[in-house]
């Protein structure tokens, strides 16, 4: 086992999955690992990349799982100068050595480990308190909960700064404020709560080199057959939790896997019209002020429920984009705020 960084106090195994803690000059064995869930990420070790001139290498990788999918954590080794490096050894102070880059259904945030404000939760009982949509107070700061998960880890590999914590759940608090920041609240390790600080990025910004080969590739089917007609179906996301027959338009439910025993439903008729996007069809569109080919991955009609007989149902229509390096993003197609608005 060869540690690239002094940051680096734990780390697993490539051969034989075994997670290992430093000690000194020794290796001390604490558990194994889990085999990773392929979730066809671009990234991986090695991947060497920049941030605001700070260069970094991706040396470590956490993979958790939750309720409504996985979700990645790359430990990213901090490059240093010489002159950051003698002011370390000779003051004393201590500048981060290394971030986390969080993955996440194509979406990423860069953020730091910190020390815990003194005004933020200290337990997991007052994690599990929060609510999403709360305001909260935190390091002087407002912040918005955006999401507060029960969570587990599935694998991990390479350096890490912390052993990982190999069973049970814990919970996860995502924050967000008004001038752009993410931070986030964890109780993985049982003695305290862990604080992270960052923002969100797109990979385009981080002058990435020694991404996966094929990373390109948006998609990577895998066939199964329609439990209500036997259509062959074939899923092309990884990430796909549910797929809709083109035949009989039951939809299926693949979140635990691909089997006999897959839960599916009917639905009740077919959408009123044809959508006006097929899906698998690309194109360019721009979001956020970059212009990128998205994917359609997925199309549903919905409608409103009129609390008065008397009113009016109102009809919708929304697309489900893919961009292998941007996410998810619905394209709504309304008479109510404008046919073609997004979000």
């Amino acid at each position: 086992m060869e540690f690239a960084s002094l940051a680096s106090t734990s780390a697993v195994c490539s051969f034989c999955r075994s997670s290992l803690v430093r000690e000194g000059e020794q290796l001390r064995r604490i558990g194994e690992s889990a085999e990773l869930f392929d979730d066809h990420s671009p990234l991986q070790l090695g991947v060497r990349g920049s941030r605001q001139g700070v260069g970094f290498t991706l040396v470590g990788r956490l993979q958790y799982g939750y309720e409504g999918g996985t979700w990645n954590e790359w430990h990213a080794l901090l490059e240093q100068s010489r002159a950051e490096q003698y002011k370390q050894d000779e003051q004393g102070e201590q500048a981060p050595r290394s971030a986390w880059l969080s993955e996440d259904n194509g979406a990423y945030v860069l953020a730091f480990d910190a020390p815990l404000p003194g005004d933020a939760p200290k337990d997991e009982a007052a994690l599990d308190a929060l609510r999403a949509g709360q305001r909260m107070l935190a390091d002087g700061r407002a912040w918005d909960v955006a999401s507060v998960q029960r969570a587990r880890l599935i694998a991990a590999e390479g350096e890490l700064p912390a052993a990982p914590r190999l069973d049970g759940e814990f919970t996860v608090v995502d924050l967000r404020n008004s001038v752009g920041e993410v931070a986030t609240l964890d109780s993985q390790q049982r003695a305290r709560i862990g604080w992270a600080v960052g923002r969100s990025v797109l990979l385009s910004e981080l002058a990435l080199s020694g991404l996966r080969e094929g990373s390109e590739k948006a998609l990577n089917g895998r066939s199964l057959q329609c439990p209500n007609c036997g259509t062959a179906l074939t899923v092309t996301l990884q990430t796909t939790q549910s797929i809709a027959c083109h035949n009989c338009q039951s939809v299926v439910d693949v979140s635990a896997g691909v089997g006999g025993d897959m839960a599916h439903y009917r639905q009740q008729g077919r959408p009123q019209r044809e959508p006006a996007i097929p899906v698998g069809s690309s194109g360019n569109l721009s979001l956020g002020g970059a212009s990128a080919v998205w994917q359609v991955v997925g199309f549903q009609e919905r409608c409103d429920i009129p609390t008065d007989a008397e009113e009016d149902i109102s009809f919708w229509r929304e697309y489900l984009l893919f961009n292998r390096e941007l996410g998810f993003a619905f394209l709504v197609n309304t008479t109510r705020a404008g046919a073609g608005s997004s979000r």
